[in-house]
C-alpha cells in the first residue's frame, strides 16, 4: 500500500533541523513507513522550558485580547447597563494588565531574547531577507502590540470608549499579526 507521501511532490521531502539533529540523523525519509523507523525520543531541556514559557505567554496575551474583544464585550454590551458594564471592563482591564506586565510581557521578552540566542540569531541578522527579516518584523510587531496596549489603557482610564475600542482593535490586530509570523517562522 503506498502512502501519500510517496507522491511525486514529497520524494525529496527533508526538514530544515536544528545543527545538532541534522547533523546526528539527517533528512526525514520521505516515505511513512520509512518515517515511523526514524522515531527518536522526545528532548526535555531548558531549551524546550523556556519555547514553552514563550509560547504559553503568548497564547494568554493574545488569547486574552481576543476572549475580551470578542467575546465578553459583546455579552457585556447586550447585558449590562452602562456603569456595570464600566466596571467591570476597569476590573478586567486592570487585572489583565498587571498580569501582562508583572508576567506576561517579561516572560515574552526573556523568553525571546533567550530564543534568539540559542538559533544563533544576531541584531544584525534582522535585518537580512529570510527567517532574520521575518524575525525582525515579528520582534517590532510584538512591542507596538505592548504599545497600543498600553495606550488602550491609557484611553480606558481617561474614559475615552472611542479611542480605546479603536487602540484596542488595532492592538489584536497587530497581536495576531505577530502570531501568524510566529507560525510562518516554524519550520
Amino acid at each position: 500500500m503506498q502512502s501519500a507521501l510517496a507522491s511525486p511532490f514529497f520524494t525529496n521531502l527533508t526538514v530544515n533541523l536544528n545543527k545538532r539533529g541534522a547533523e546526528a540523523d539527517g533528512p526525514i525519509p520521505a516515505h511513512s513507513s520509512d518515517f515511523c523507523s526514524y522515531a527518536r525520543p522526545m528532548r526535555f531541556d531548558a531549551w524546550t522550558l523556556i519555547r514553552f514559557l514563550h509560547v504559553g505567554s503568548a497564547i494568554l496575551w493574545v488569547g486574552g485580547q481576543l476572549v475580551l474583544s470578542l467575546i465578553v464585550r459583546p455579552v457585556a454590551t447586550l447585558t449590562l447597563d452602562d456603569v456595570d458594564r464600566l466596571k467591570l471592563f476597569r476590573s478586567l482591564g486592570s487585572r489583565f494588565g498587571r498580569l501582562a506586565n508583572l508576567g506576561l510581557i517579561p516572560i515574552l521578552i526573556a523568553s525571546g531574547l533567550g530564543l534568539a540566542y540559542h538559533r544563533g540569531v544576531t541584531f544584525g541578522a534582522l535585518t537580512v531577507s529570510g527567517y532574520g527579516a521575518t524575525l525582525g518584523v515579528k520582534v517590532f510587531l510584538a512591542f507596538t502590540s505592548f504599545g497600543l496596549a498600553a495606550a488602550h489603557g491609557m484611553a480606558a482610564v481617561r474614559s475615552s470608549s472611542r479611542a480605546a475600542r479603536v487602540v484596542g482593535v488595532a492592538g489584536a490586530a497587530v497581536s495576531m499579526a505577530v502570531v501568524v509570523l510566529a507560525v510562518s517562522l516554524v519550520p
